[in-house]
């Protein structure tokens, strides 16, 4: 695990951000003392807390917590069909999409996917049930967690203000709509505070990973390369899966609330607004679940036969893709 990412956030949960760096690489092949502040500690938090139960095994304790989050995730994505109408086979099928989908392995890994998939959607959940203080607590959680949590925080501090808007302003709504970044500013005020680079958390991601929010000028530019001279199987695929999941946003707008289209859209749009490791971005897609729980509903009354067309090669290429990119091109881990 010590070229993945997960090998960051094993040594943070057990050497603490100060001592992390040492035997590790960003993706420049180089290190410093800060390149640890890169990763968010919510996942490393919840490793260090249960590793007890493993004798210290922090790679168990890791695939434990993935493991944990990934059962807490499929049930809430059943709740989540089930409120918005759909039925039992609606809730499989979207089990099934999310859990077979490109890089879906890593819910299976000591990363933190697992975990934001499971506070996104019971965020999502109590958006859609207005409990407003429920989706600030976990909001805040997620902001500890991953930057793609930024849509989740984006997508309730929205519904709270059209929330106060359409009804009456209350301490629930109210508190979301201002509060619901709290938990992702307070990491970067930190890492700004005990790093030693300048600009804090965005100087040490775009010094070690060439993350820099360009407004989608480099995306633009990779993908139009990409798909016209590009030879490896996996940044290809990459490349057809964001275009894919952009011509489903655009099929869905009328399929699914607003709520989580939208929050499906700003995950979209960060994955493209900024620079970096373009070979990391079919990970960072898994944010974008909702588009495959809304595709399941709309599946729900179609015949076997449409069904299997649609899910069996999206299930067989997601699958294969995880595979590849675990055994083949490590550098998507």
């Amino acid at each position: 695990m010590e070229p993945w990412d997960a090998g960051w956030y094993l040594k943070i949960a057990e050497k603490g951000y100060f001592q992390a760096s040492t035997g590790q690489l960003d993706a420049q092949n180089f290190v410093s003392d800060d390149s640890a502040m890169a990763f968010f500690p919510g996942f490393p938090i919840l490793v260090r807390a249960i590793s007890p139960l493993f004798g210290r095994d922090f790679l168990v304790a890791g695939v434990s917590v993935s493991l944990i989050f990934g059962i807490a995730g499929a049930y809430g994505i059943m709740r989540l069909v089930k409120m918005c109408g759909g039925n039992r086979r609606a809730g499989l099928l979207a089990i099934a999409l999310t859990a077979a989908a490109p890089m879906s392995i890593v819910y299976s890994l000591p990363y933190p996917e697992s975990l934001l998939t499971a506070l996104i959607v019971f965020t999502l959940i109590s958006v859609l049930e207005e409990r407003w203080l429920v989706a600030l607590s976990l909001t805040l959680v997620a902001g500890l967690v991953k930057p793609m949590a930024a849509p989740l925080i984006a997508l309730v501090m929205l519904a709270a203000c059209v929330n106060a808007y359409k009804k009456r302003p209350n301490i629930g709504n109210i508190s979301a709509a201002v509060l619901a970044p709290l938990g992702m500013v307070s990491y970067f005020v930190w890492v700004n505070q005990v790093s030693s680079v300048p600009g804090g958390y965005f100087s040490i991601t775009a010094a070690g990973w060439d993350n820099r929010l360009d407004f989608g000028k480099s995306s633009v530019r990779w993908m139009r390369e990409t798909l016209l001279t590009g030879h490896e199987v996996y940044i290809f695929a990459t490349a057809i899966l964001i275009l894919g999941f952009i011509g489903l946003l655009a099929a869905l707008i009328t399929k699914m609330s607003w709520e989580a289209w939208v929050l499906a859209a700003f995950s979209i749009a960060l994955i493209l607004a900024h620079s970096g490791q373009f070979q990391g971005r079919m990970r960072l897609m898994l944010a974008a679940f909702p588009l495959l729980v809304a595709l399941a509903m709309h599946l729900e009354v179609r015949s076997p036969r449409v069904i299997a067309t649609v899910t069996i090669p999206f299930m067989a290429i997601g699958l294969w893709l995880s595979a590849h990119g675990l055994a083949v091109w490590q550098y998507s881990m």
